[in-house]
C-alpha cells in the first residue's frame, strides 16, 4: 500500500466533499423551512415594507412603504397600518382605521357563529412554493465554503451554482439552471439563516410568453430565532426586472425587515386579519 492510499483510507475527511455529501443538510433545512411556515402566526410583529419601482437604468422613480403592527384584540389578532413613508398616521386614519376593523370583527363573529370555525384550504401557489423549496437542494450543487459565525451563533457557510443535466420539475424551477449563490446553515439546528442569490442569465419561460427574468435579478433573506424553536424570516430584499406575458414591464425593488417579535398567548389562535 503507497503513502498516498493509506492516508485515504485512515483520513477520508481530507479528501473533498462531494455536492451529493452537502444535499442531506440541505433536503433536511429545505423541510425546516416549510414546516416554519406558519410561524409568523405565533407571534405579534412590527413589519416595514418598502417598495421601490426601477426605471430600465435601475434609477428609483418612486417609492412607498408601509409599517404595520400585529397587535392582540381581545381573543383575536388584528394588524394595524402605523405609518405610511415612515410618518405615523394621522388622528382621522387611525379612527377609520378602527372603526373598519370594529365593522370587520363584527362580521368575522357573526360567521363564526353561524358557520363555526373554518379550516383553512390549501392556496395552490402555497402548495407549488413548498415543491420549489423541497427542489432546490436537488436542483443545484453545493460547496462547503468553512465554518461562519451568524448572528453570534456557530454555522456553516455554502456557495451554490446549478448542477449540470438537472431536469427542472416545473416551468418555476426553471430558475435554478440560472441561479447561483450563497447561504448559511446554523449548526446547532440545521436551519437556513442566511441566502443570498442572484439570476445571472437572462431566464425566459415558457419561451418568453409566460415571463421573461432578466440578468442581475437578487434574493437575498436572514433569518432568526424569534421566540425558543420559532424561527421566521427577518429580513429580506428582492431586485428583479421582468417582462410579464409579453405585456408588462415589472422592474421593482422590495425590501420587508420585521421587528419587535413578541410570542403569541396560546389562547390567541384565531387570526383575524393579516
Amino acid at each position: 500500500m503507497t503513502l498516498a492510499t493509506l492516508i485515504l483510507v485512515l483520513l477520508p475527511s481530507a479528501w473533498p466533499a462531494s455536492p451529493e455529501d452537502h444535499r442531506p443538510t440541505m433536503r433536511k433545512a429545505a423541510e425546516l423551512l416549510i414546516k416554519a411556515d406558519g410561524n409568523l402566526d405565533k407571534l405579534f410583529f412590527t413589519r416595514r415594507r418598502e417598495t421601490r419601482e426601477l426605471d430600465a437604468t435601475g434609477a428609483v422613480k418612486s417609492k412607498e412603504a408601509i409599517t404595520v403592527r400585529r397587535d392582540p384584540y381581545e381573543e383575536l389578532v388584528v394588524t394595524r397600518v402605523i405609518a405610511r413613508d415612515d410618518k405615523p398616521l394621522s388622528q382621522q386614519e387611525l379612527q377609520e382605521q378602527e372603526e373598519t376593523i370594529r365593522k370587520g370583527i363584527a362580521s368575522y363573529r357573526e360567521k363564526l357563529a353561524k358557520q363555526g370555525p373554518q379550516k383553512p384550504t390549501p392556496k395552490k401557489d402555497d402548495e407549488d412554493e413548498k415543491a420549489l423549496i423541497r427542489e432546490f437542494p436537488d436542483a443545484v450543487d453545493f460547496t462547503l465554503v468553512g465554518p461562519e459565525t451568524f448572528r453570534g451563533r456557530d454555522g456553516l457557510a455554502y456557495t451554490f451554482v446549478p448542477r449540470p443535466g438537472y431536469s427542472p420539475k416545473s416551468m418555476k424551477s426553471r430558475m435554478f439552471e440560472k441561479m447561483r449563490g450563497r447561504c448559511i446553515i446554523d449548526k446547532a439546528t440545521g436551519e437556513l439563516v442566511f441566502v443570498d442569490a442572484e439570476i445571472f442569465d437572462n431566464l425566459s419561460l415558457a419561451f418568453g410568453l409566460a415571463a421573461k427574468v432578466t440578468k442581475g435579478t437578487t434574493f437575498r433573506m436572514t433569518r432568526v430565532e424569534a421566540a425558543p424553536g420559532i424561527w421566521v424570516e427577518e429580513d429580506m430584499h428582492a431586485r428583479f426586472s421582468a417582462r410579464i406575458m409579453l405585456f408588462k414591464n415589472m422592474r421593482q425593488e422590495v425590501s420587508t425587515r420585521y421587528t419587535e417579535f413578541r410570542p403569541r398567548p396560546p389562547k390567541a389562535q384565531t387570526r383575524a386579519s393579516n
